[in-house]
């Protein structure tokens, strides 16, 4: 976890903490994501660092404020979301980054546990998605408020996105590289539920909307 102190810190089960890293000018630390490896990424204003396993850092500087990081499930590489679009970074390779371009705020990120797909979060109510083998653009609008969190299915078929207000339950995107639909909701309307899967979320009493990336 980052905080205002300019400190990259990590709590473990037993309430221990341990000090990863300190800006070097105390900024306030904004993202920070973790590797399976072992490595960890944070965010200072337009640059994101990277730390590896074995404590080499690495730091790249974006167009603008970065809005979220996540690393891909395979290998060490970093998605950087700012905006107008995101950025795919190999911090142990000298290659120029790849910039995927999509004009907006970007404000999360997440790969697909295939590693085929990144998606982002929007500042307006929107995701927008690649499709990484060829960069395809896959935009799914129609929510009624800002998507704030995501997460996929262990086989990661399906993305899942809170629906922001009750009268949203059943709202879906449709499937990923078409143009987005919203349905009314299914448990008002008793009707056939949508053709997604509408996941009951642990935190609230409003279901999650799923779409399929393909």
């Amino acid at each position: 976890m980052g905080g205002d102190d300019g400190k990259v810190i990590a709590l473990d089960a037993k309430g221990e903490v341990a000090l990863l890293a300190t800006d070097a000018k105390r900024r306030w630390i904004d993202n920070v994501a973790l590797h399976s490896d072992g490595a960890v990424a944070w965010s200072v204003g337009k640059t994101a660092f990277v730390r590896a396993a074995k404590g080499e850092e690495k730091s790249l500087e974006v167009p603008s404020t970065v809005g979220g990081l996540a690393f891909a499930p395979k290998g060490l590489r970093l998605a950087i979301a700012h905006y107008n679009g995101a950025t795919l970074w190999f911090p142990n390779m000298a290659a120029t980054p790849e910039f995927l371009a999509w004009a907006g705020s970007h404000l999360a990120v997440t790969f697909s546990p295939d590693n085929k797909f990144l998606v982002t979060a929007m500042h307006e109510a929107a995701m927008h998605g690649w499709r990484l083998a060829d960069n395809r653009h896959m935009r799914m609008s129609g929510y009624p408020g800002r998507v704030r969190s995501m997460s996929w299915s262990a086989g990661g078929r399906f993305l899942a996105t809170p629906a922001p207000t009750p009268r949203s339950c059943g709202r879906s995107p449709a499937r990923m590289g078409r143009w987005a639909r919203s349905p009314r909701c299914w448990r008002r309307c008793r009707r056939a539920p949508p053709p997604w899967p509408v996941i009951p979320s642990r935190t609230s009493s409003r279901p999650a909307a799923a779409t399929a990336p393909f």
